[in-house]
């Protein structure tokens, strides 16, 4: 699993053990590596201003090519299809196309837009969205006010027969999603009052001061409105069958684990944003395939899909060799899967921070970055990564505030060395880490940066499920004594989603094994109980925001987890294809933008040979 770079570098440090030299001693001390990853971020930067200026002058240039009818196909692996607008997103990806939400995260301010927001239904602030079926609405310390479209109306089919929809339509999919146990509503059913104050006017208040800004998008934005008539008369909402929402399509045929047909709504109300004037949507009709991955591969090279449904997180090579095979391809990176190491901080010897922060210290991110993922991945990742505005804590940021900090993703094994000999170990130690699958080969590199300070870390592999199992609850397995390798379920969630649902010893998901009673009562757990309080409770924005970065910088002190890096993701559509690679952070509503996406038949035609059933 090791490519060529880290193969070598064994070797290199096979053949320096034997002559009694160090491959540490040999490098800086990471200044160079640090001025390249500087102008690394200097060049990402600009490159990204030209980008969005390019594809706006594109975009500002094609309005009239957008074309209306054919039928798209869309490749997915995720077997996930439940049709329940009020349930768990990941778990129910048929019920947005059907669908409309309260509120949206803006288009005009994505990838076909002026490029501001990266689209995250979870981590985007007030700015970053926009009415859905909210005429406006207005916010205040410890309440929202929505006011609701007029007009618009329901699935003409009995019993509801297209009657318009009001706000205590809007009351019943909350308090039906809210006994839905892995939904946000579910998580927070106790800290939120929703009322009819009229037919069109719907607030939601808290009791506390709690400005949860960041958590916007999940609390009001995660689940689709349908109409109450489904819980009056106990109408089951997972049968496809049973769609009778205001979204942009339908769901006309449903097999379980092969595809999903969606037929476009005729009488659908909405308009494109992005040009004016522009009813919605352009497609006749959705073909959403589930495939294994050899078989969407296949697809993608043929032309016969025309676009994968999310990122894939596939290996550099692999994207290259798609790219390769089929010039008339479009590939957009995004975020993919959060690299970090949990640690377990209840025990020896990790419980002593000097350690952690060793462990750090003796990885070369950018060096990782470059050899294992081409340099596509991105750090820093804690507590957010890349694009979270206004909450990420960008590197550039962390050196001038907090240097100390900033030196945690260079490269100085000879610090890490001196940490060790502090806390008592001058000759290293041996560990352990539990490794799934799709961890071994960054693994595989972490194990031989540590080798160099005198760590020996044996690895363990175990499946996906076991490794979550072992690691992600309050009684962690007996055998999960020092390290593991794992992803975030936090990638494009509220910014505060790692802190509040992992790290919390109070939440409902503590990764590290840590949210047991002792930890809870510990200085440590009541100091960090203190800080995210003090933080979830602001209501002054500039505060909120302030707080935040405390909060933050105090994670990346304690290191609980080893933040590594964000690996990208690619998402592939054909040429033939518009308006969609900008899903990025669309997150499980994606069924639903797809509204926006429309199709050059004839082109189709040409390069594929396929006319506009698809």
């Amino acid at each position: 699993m090791f490519t060529d770079f880290f193969r070598k570098k064994c070797h290199e440090k096979i053949f320096l053990e034997k002559s009694g030299d160090s491959p540490s001693l040999k490098r800086s001390r990471g200044e160079f590596i640090n001025s390249k990853m500087e102008l690394f971020m200097i060049l990402k930067r600009v490159f990204s201003l030209v980008l969005t200026i390019f594809v706006g002058g594109i975009l500002a240039g094609s309005v009239s090519a957008q074309k209306y009818g054919g039928t798209l196909v869309i490749g997915t692996t995720d077997q996930r299809m439940g049709f329940d607008p009020a349930g768990h997103q990941p778990d129910h990806q048929g019920s947005p196309a059907g669908h409309d939400y309260l509120i949206y995260p803006d288009v005009r301010k994505g990838t076909y837009g002026d490029g501001s927001s990266t689209l995250s239904t979870w981590s985007a602030p007030y700015a970053s969205w926009t009415c859905g079926l909210c005429e406006s609405w207005e916010a205040f310390p410890t309440k929202i006010v929505f006011y609701l479209k007029k007009g618009v109306k329901f699935r003409n089919k009995a019993p509801v027969n297209g009657r318009e929809i009001d706000a205590n339509d809007v009351l019943a999919t909350w308090n039906a999603a809210t006994k839905i146990s892995n939904t946000e509503a579910s998580g927070n059913k106790d800290k939120y009052t929703w009322t009819v104050l009229d037919k069109y006017t719907i607030q939601v208040e808290w009791n506390d001061p709690t400005a949860e800004f960041d958590k916007f998008g999940g609390l009001v934005g995660g689940w689709g409105i349908f109409p109450r008539e489904l819980v009056e008369q106990d109408i089951d909402r997972n049968n496809w069958k049973n769609t009778y929402g205001s979204g942009p399509f339908y769901p006309s045929k449903f097999i379980k684990n092969n595809v999903t047909v969606f037929e476009k709504n005729s009488d659908y109300w909405g308009t494109d944003p992005l040009n004016p004037g522009n009813s919605l949507p352009y497609v006749d009709k959705l073909n959403v395939v589930v495939m294994d991955e050899a078989a969407l591969k296949a697809g993608i090279v043929s032309g016969k899909i025309d676009a994968s449904f999310w990122f894939q997180p596939w290996s550099v090579s692999d994207v290259r060799d798609l790219k390769k095979s089929n010039s008339n391809l479009v590939v957009t990176s995004g975020p993919a899967k959060t690299q970090m190491i949990p640690v377990n901080i209840t025990r020896k010897p990790f419980s002593d921070k000097r350690l952690r922060r060793a462990v750090m210290l003796a990885i070369n991110h950018e060096e990782m970055n470059q050899s294992l993922y081409d340099g596509t991945a991105m750090f820093p990742i804690m507590p957010t990564y890349p694009g979270s505005a206004p909450y990420y804590l960008s590197l550039e940021e962390m050196e001038k505030e907090r240097p100390d900090l900033a030196m945690q993703y260079g490269y100085y094994p000879e610090e890490a060395k001196k940490l060790l000999a502090e806390a008592g170990y001058p000759k290293g130690f041996k560990t352990n880490m539990i490794v799934a699958e799709f961890g071994r080969e960054a693994a595989e590199a972490t194990s031989l940066y540590l080798s160099q300070i005198g760590i020996d870390m044996e690895i363990r592999i175990v499946e996906d499920a076991k490794m979550y199992s072992m690691t992600m609850n309050k009684k962690p397995d007996p055998t999960y004594t020092d390290m593991a390798w794992s992803d975030s379920g936090c990638t494009s969630a509220f910014a505060s989603c790692n802190l509040a649902i992992h790290m919390d010893p109070r939440g409902p998901m503590p990764w590290m094994g840590q949210g047991n009673t002792e930890f809870e009562k510990s200085d440590y757990g009541q100091e960090f109980i203190t800080l995210m309080d003090d933080f979830m409770k602001e209501t002054n924005p500039d505060e909120h925001l302030k707080k935040w970065k405390k909060l933050a910088y105090w994670a990346n002190e304690e290191l609980w987890f080893i933040p590594l890096m964000m690996t990208s993701g690619s998402h592939f559509q054909q040429k033939w294809m518009h308006n969609y690679n900008g899903v990025i952070g669309w997150m499980n509503m994606r069924s639903h933008f797809l509204k926006y996406s429309y199709l050059d038949v004839d082109l189709r035609k040409q390069l594929s040979g396929r006319g506009a059933e698809g």
